[in-house]
Protein backbone atom coordinates (compact mmCIF):
# COMPACT_ATOMS: atom_id res chain seq x y z
CA UNK A 1 0.00 0.00 0.00
CA UNK A 2 2.67 2.74 0.92
CA UNK A 3 4.79 1.69 -2.45
CA UNK A 4 1.42 2.36 -4.34
CA UNK A 5 0.67 5.80 -2.01
CA UNK A 6 4.37 6.68 -2.93
CA UNK A 7 4.31 6.14 -6.74
CA UNK A 8 1.09 8.07 -6.81
CA UNK A 9 2.64 10.94 -5.07
CA UNK A 10 5.71 11.08 -7.69
CA UNK A 11 3.36 11.00 -10.26
CA UNK A 12 1.19 13.92 -9.01
CA UNK A 13 4.53 15.97 -8.59
CA UNK A 14 5.65 14.82 -12.30
CA UNK A 15 2.05 15.77 -13.63
CA UNK A 16 2.23 19.38 -11.54
CA UNK A 17 5.78 20.46 -13.11
CA UNK A 18 4.62 19.68 -16.65
CA UNK A 19 1.75 21.94 -16.07
CA UNK A 20 3.70 24.22 -14.59
CA UNK A 21 6.05 24.34 -17.29
CA UNK A 22 2.93 23.86 -20.47
CA UNK A 23 0.74 27.23 -18.42
CA UNK A 24 3.88 29.42 -17.04
CA UNK A 25 7.54 29.12 -17.97
CA UNK A 26 7.29 28.20 -21.25
CA UNK A 27 5.49 32.20 -21.51
CA UNK A 28 8.69 33.65 -20.00
CA UNK A 29 11.28 35.61 -21.73
CA UNK A 30 11.56 37.62 -24.75
CA UNK A 31 8.86 38.35 -26.97
CA UNK A 32 8.20 40.94 -29.54
CA UNK A 33 4.39 41.97 -29.35
CA UNK A 34 3.53 44.76 -31.97
CA UNK A 35 6.40 45.64 -33.14
CA UNK A 36 8.02 46.08 -29.55
CA UNK A 37 10.41 43.85 -27.28
CA UNK A 38 8.98 43.09 -23.85
CA UNK A 39 10.40 40.75 -21.27
CA UNK A 40 7.71 38.37 -19.74
CA UNK A 41 8.34 37.38 -16.36
CA UNK A 42 5.78 35.45 -13.62
CA UNK A 43 5.41 35.49 -9.93
CA UNK A 44 2.99 34.35 -7.35
CA UNK A 45 2.13 37.27 -6.01
CA UNK A 46 1.71 39.15 -9.56
CA UNK A 47 1.05 36.69 -12.07
CA UNK A 48 2.14 37.86 -15.28
CA UNK A 49 4.31 41.22 -16.09
CA UNK A 50 5.34 42.29 -19.49
CA UNK A 51 8.63 44.36 -19.04
CA UNK A 52 8.79 47.28 -21.88
CA UNK A 53 12.29 47.49 -23.45
CA UNK A 54 14.33 50.08 -25.66
CA UNK A 55 15.25 47.49 -27.53
CA UNK A 56 15.56 47.92 -31.39
CA UNK A 57 12.56 45.01 -32.42
CA UNK A 58 14.10 44.63 -36.28
CA UNK A 59 17.52 43.47 -34.90
CA UNK A 60 16.83 41.79 -31.93
CA UNK A 61 17.45 38.39 -31.01
CA UNK A 62 17.31 36.16 -27.76
CA UNK A 63 20.86 34.48 -26.70
CA UNK A 64 18.53 32.66 -24.29
CA UNK A 65 16.00 32.80 -21.75
CA UNK A 66 17.84 35.67 -19.56
CA UNK A 67 20.18 37.32 -22.24
CA UNK A 68 19.37 39.00 -25.16
CA UNK A 69 20.51 42.42 -27.59
CA UNK A 70 19.74 44.41 -30.14
CA UNK A 71 22.18 46.04 -32.86
CA UNK A 72 23.23 48.81 -29.52
CA UNK A 73 22.27 47.01 -26.45
CA UNK A 74 22.68 43.97 -24.78
CA UNK A 75 19.91 42.96 -21.72
CA UNK A 76 19.52 40.78 -18.80
CA UNK A 77 16.32 39.86 -18.08
CA UNK A 78 14.61 42.76 -20.31
CA UNK A 79 17.08 45.07 -18.27
CA UNK A 80 19.91 47.20 -20.10
CA UNK A 81 23.36 45.50 -18.82
CA UNK A 82 25.75 49.22 -18.92
CA UNK A 83 29.11 48.82 -20.82
CA UNK A 84 27.80 45.29 -22.79
CA UNK A 85 29.34 45.15 -26.24
CA UNK A 86 26.31 43.69 -28.83
CA UNK A 87 28.83 43.09 -31.48
CA UNK A 88 31.13 40.39 -29.06
CA UNK A 89 28.59 39.39 -26.30
CA UNK A 90 27.75 35.84 -25.59
CA UNK A 91 26.45 33.64 -23.05
CA UNK A 92 29.00 31.67 -21.29
CA UNK A 93 27.96 27.78 -21.20
CA UNK A 94 28.61 26.19 -18.17
CA UNK A 95 27.49 22.89 -15.99
CA UNK A 96 24.11 24.07 -14.59
CA UNK A 97 24.74 21.11 -11.84
CA UNK A 98 27.93 22.65 -10.70
CA UNK A 99 27.35 26.94 -11.24
CA UNK A 100 24.47 28.93 -11.68
CA UNK A 101 23.79 30.07 -15.91
CA UNK A 102 24.12 33.69 -15.55
CA UNK A 103 27.39 34.43 -16.60
CA UNK A 104 27.89 36.24 -20.18
CA UNK A 105 31.38 38.12 -21.85
CA UNK A 106 32.13 40.11 -23.97
CA UNK A 107 35.70 41.32 -25.95
CA UNK A 108 36.51 44.24 -22.58
CA UNK A 109 34.18 42.25 -19.58
CA UNK A 110 32.77 38.94 -17.67
CA UNK A 111 29.10 39.79 -16.54
CA UNK A 112 27.64 38.03 -13.58
CA UNK A 113 23.81 38.54 -14.02
CA UNK A 114 24.26 42.32 -15.55
CA UNK A 115 26.88 43.40 -13.23
CA UNK A 116 30.46 43.54 -14.51
CA UNK A 117 32.83 41.42 -12.56
CA UNK A 118 35.95 44.24 -12.15
CA UNK A 119 39.33 43.03 -13.23
CA UNK A 120 38.16 39.57 -14.77
CA UNK A 121 39.51 38.61 -17.78
CA UNK A 122 37.05 37.35 -20.63
CA UNK A 123 39.56 35.79 -22.57
CA UNK A 124 40.44 33.21 -19.32
CA UNK A 125 37.72 33.27 -17.17
CA UNK A 126 35.84 30.17 -16.19
CA UNK A 127 33.09 30.09 -13.78
CA UNK A 128 33.65 28.49 -10.18
CA UNK A 129 31.19 26.92 -7.80
CA UNK A 130 30.92 29.43 -5.59
CA UNK A 131 29.26 27.08 -3.02
CA UNK A 132 32.50 24.54 -3.03
CA UNK A 133 35.22 27.44 -3.45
Amino acid sequence: MLKIIFISVVALACLVAGLLYFFIYRHVGYKIIDSKVVYVSWNEGNGFQELPMKADSASFSKIDDKYGKDKSSVFFVGRLIEGADPLTFERISVDKSQVEDVYGKDKNHVFKFSEILPGVNPATFVPKNENLD
